[in-house]
């Protein structure tokens, strides 16, 4: 928990204090509770390495609550004045922000300042859970900053809102990463659902902003000495009995697909902070773990159908990749073969101002596209990583190599070359 007095790693009152000023207030708020435990989850991350980093979106209107639940979760960790981040910041620096936050918690307030065409690869690069690859001055490569983490975030709109106003289309793997949630609950208080003897939710927010600025830090402190004592075996178990309550209590029991089971995996993370940090051996948060289950449920309840609803995730890269070549087909020259030994030849000399991406040729029942391996890095694997697009499109027979996985050489005007070869059906 170094350079604190960047990130905000801080502590201000006791454990017991913060308990009865602040954690105790969020009982019976299902939205509260789970800031609390996504607050805490992180702690678990290095012992679920099938886990990734998720950005948690709480959307709703102005002034109903939203940054009330990221000053909870900041005071977990340390002073929400200084530990909670804004979106505005510039792709680099959230680079150093986010690695700053390994293994624990960032908060990024308000999505609606972000730049619009920025905001993709943002999401992108927290979800990787790494930034750019640099050369420093003498040319020798820069240690690339990572981190594991999970992540709080709040705005008035959703994160395909934020993308479409760029002009972009959103890629599926964005909504996978950022997941966006319901905060307006429906008792029609903000993102409150219990006000602990509150007249009305501005109220109840100023009491707990206040709260949380005199007492912070000790939570996280306490629940990561305790988690250390604990049998690894133990936790994980703890782990898996979370995600069977909530496939039950959901009726998920069969779950197949890729993109629900990610998101399945991250909420019983959630859950499995707040059981244990509620546990007697813990004891970090006096709440019961019957209603942390039910908390926790009532949030994944909000994002649920978005999530459900989408394809596997590499059906979707598939299609995402598909719907790139229908897109750009006229940055591609048409080439033929007068005889398969002399290779191809293109039909036309091509507009010197376009930037070609490749060629293509129809067949009787599929269109092969050849694409020069810096495009396929560059423009359709932009943003996420070229090495997962090609080992899902090989797997699901679509990109064409040699047997070693090596990209196919062809001989185009004369030239020896090697292209990415992508196979569709003229159906698709």
């Amino acid at each position: 928990m170094q350079e604190s007095h960047d990130v905000g790693y801080e502590i201000s009152g006791v454990i017991e204090e913060w308990q009865k000023q602040v954690a105790d207030l969020c009982q019976n708020n299902s939205l509260l509770t789970f800031s609390l435990c996504v607050a805490l989850a992180p702690v678990l991350l290095r012992y679920f390495p099938e886990i990734n980093t998720t950005i948690f979106h709480l959307v709703g209107r102005s002034s109903i609550g939203k940054t009330t639940a990221l000053k909870v979760a900041a005071s977990v960790w340390g002073n929400p004045k200084k530990y909670i981040k804004q979106w505005r910041a510039t792709g680099n620096a959230q680079e150093g922000v986010a690695e700053k936050h390994n293994d624990s918690l960032l908060i990024l307030d308000e999505i609606g300042q972000a730049n619009d065409k920025d905001i993709q690869q943002t999401v992108y690069m927290i979800g990787n859970e790494k930034g750019k690859s640099r050369m420093t001055a003498d040319a020798a490569l820069r240690k690339t900053k990572s981190w594991r983490l999970l992540c709080l975030s709040s705005g008035e709109i959703g994160i395909s809102e934020k993308i479409e106003a760029a002009g972009e289309r959103v890629h599926s793997g964005v909504l996978v990463r950022c997941i966006d949630i319901e905060a307006q609950s429906a008792k029609g208080i903000g993102i409150f659902e219990d006000l602990r003897g509150s007249n009305n939710g501005n109220e109840f927010s100023t009491i707990l902003a206040e709260r949380t600025s005199k007492y912070y830090g000790t939570a996280a402190r306490v629940f990561t000495e305790g988690i250390v004592k604990i049998d690894e075996s133990t936790i994980r178990n703890t782990f898996h009995e979370s995600l069977g309550r909530i496939k039950s209590t959901l009726e998920l029991k069969n779950v197949k697909d890729g993109t629900t089971s990610r998101v399945l995996n991250s909420f019983a993370l959630i859950n499995t902070a707040g059981t244990l940090a509620s546990s007697d051996y813990i004891g970090v948060l006096n709440h019961n773990s019957v209603a942390i289950d039910e908390d926790i449920c009532n949030v994944l309840q909000r994002c649920l159908p978005n999530v459900y609803n989408q394809e596997d995730e590499e059906t979707a890269i598939v299609e995402d990749v598909l719907q790139f070549l229908q897109q750009n087909e006229s940055r591609f020259r048409r080439i033929h073969r007068n005889d398969p030994n002399q290779g191809f030849v293109y039909q036309d000399e091509g507009n010197r101002n376009v930037k070609w991406l490749g060629g293509f040729e129809s067949k009787e029942e599929s269109r092969i596209y050849y694409v020069f391996p810096n495009a396929f890095k560059d423009e359709i694997c932009k943003w996420k990583s070229s090495k997962m697009y090609r080992k899902i499109l090989q797997k699901r027979g679509v990109m064409l190599t040699y047997t070693d996985g090596k990209d196919r050489r062809y001989t185009i005007n004369g030239d020896r070359i090697r292209m990415v070869t992508l196979c569709f059906d003229e159906q698709s």
